[in-house]
């Protein structure tokens, strides 16, 4: 069931179960329609079995809100060494300088962009970009390059200012269902957009981001509540449900956003 309207609570899974036997009474037995509705059924029993973890975020109508995430990503790894834990959980062990200091910064403006999040020891730059809804920004599709591009060459100190003796790391963070989207995107402009010329090898960027899907930040959270400072029980709860609701696969993003067309459609009568 769902929340209460009027006074009355929705019952989804009875509108859907309703809904299942109208089209199974006008299709054939084992026809592929059918099998799917079936699907669909499963996917909603499911899916409201896991109840309901709504957050403030779903309140204040900011469940998609870029910023929000990426203020919240910057508050849990503002610590150079929670940062290398996070690195450290992602397996990334060997890659980073364990043994340096790294400042953590929000927001830092380059030219040709501005990162979410990026961090800096003596010897190496880390950069991260979130993405809830957007895009690749910065360049035109035809021009190839994107602000991955950009941040990818300030990360290993094409700027001037700056020596590594490391490689970069880059991570992009977005909802789990994203993954493929953004790095179809990704090989896209490797191969050239709409242009047809392929970027040479060392400037293609597929192989130098790594997609960090939200049920990771989820789980890392989660795994290391006793290690974040300034949070309350209720704070990181809060933190964690808000990551983990946008932690859906594209089928589990299709069921859900098909309840709420249902939710609209019915006006809470079953």
């Amino acid at each position: 069931e769902g929340k209460s309207k009027g006074g009355k609570k929705v019952d989804y899974e009875g509108t859907y179960k309703k809904l299942c036997d109208a089209i199974k009474e006008i299709t054939q037995p084992r026809n592929c329609i059918t099998d799917k509705i079936g699907r669909v059924c499963d996917l909603v029993a499911k899916h409201e079995s896991k109840g309901d973890h709504s957050t403030l975020l779903d309140l204040a109508g900011a469940k998609y809100d870029e910023q929000i995430y990426t203020n919240l990503l910057y508050r849990i790894i503002r610590d150079g060494e929670m940062l290398k834990s996070f690195l450290s959980f992602l397996r990334k062990e060997g890659m980073f300088a364990d043994k340096e200091e790294y400042s953590v910064r929000r927001e830092r403006k380059i030219v040709g962009g501005r990162m979410d999040v990026c961090a800096e020891s003596k010897s190496q730059r880390i950069v991260i970009e979130n993405k809830v809804l957007s895009g690749l920004n910065g360049k035109k599709i035809e021009d190839s390059e994107t602000q991955l591009n950009e941040y990818y060459d300030w990360a290993r100190g094409k700027d001037g200012d700056f020596s590594p003796s490391m490689e970069p790391i880059c991570l992009i963070a977005a909802p789990d269902y994203r993954q493929e989207e953004i790095m179809a995107e990704i090989t896209l402009h490797d191969n050239g957009g709409d242009s047809r010329r392929a970027l040479p090898e060392e400037q293609k960027m597929f192989k130098k981001w790594l997609f960090v899907p939200y049920s990771k930040i989820a789980e890392f959270i989660g795994k290391h509540k006793g290690q974040l400072t300034g949070f309350t029980e209720v704070h990181l709860s809060e933190i964690i449900n808000a990551f983990n609701n946008l932690s859906l696969s594209k089928e589990q993003l299709y069921t859900e956003k098909f309840l709420e067309a249902v939710k609209r459609m019915s006006g809470g009568r079953t």
